[in-house]
């Protein structure tokens, strides 16, 4: 029986796990981390209350920021060859929650 230990992996190897290696994926995160500042930011500043235009116009764009990042993550990833695990799982969880949260506040809070 060999006590052979496994090969040692380079700092590259686990590297490509966790941060994008292409243009196309530093974009989808930049467009997800962006989505969330514009969602977020305008309503901690105005609070609650009526929505001002400012605040409806950058929800807005935040939302389509974040549904745009898993599009250009497909891309990055069937295209270019993108490997990020950690790019992949935060664009469909975050993804999948402003979906249900905004369809919540379209479709139920609003139902009489």
């Amino acid at each position: 029986m060999s006590t052979a230990l496994p090969p040692a992996t380079s700092g590259r190897d686990v590297h490509w796990m966790f941060a994008p290696s292409t243009r196309i994926g530093w974009w989808a995160l930049a467009m997800l981390a962006a989505g969330v500042v514009l969602m977020l930011v305008p309503n901690l500043i105005w609070g609650p209350g009526p929505p001002h235009t400012g605040t409806m116009l950058a929800t807005a764009a935040g939302f389509l920021a974040i549904l745009a990042s898993p599009i250009l993550t497909g891309i990055a990833m069937i295209r270019r060859g993108e490997r990020s695990i950690l790019l992949l799982v935060i664009c469909a969880l975050l993804t999948a929650f402003v979906l249900v949260f905004f369809i919540d506040e379209a479709f139920v809070e609003g139902a009489p």
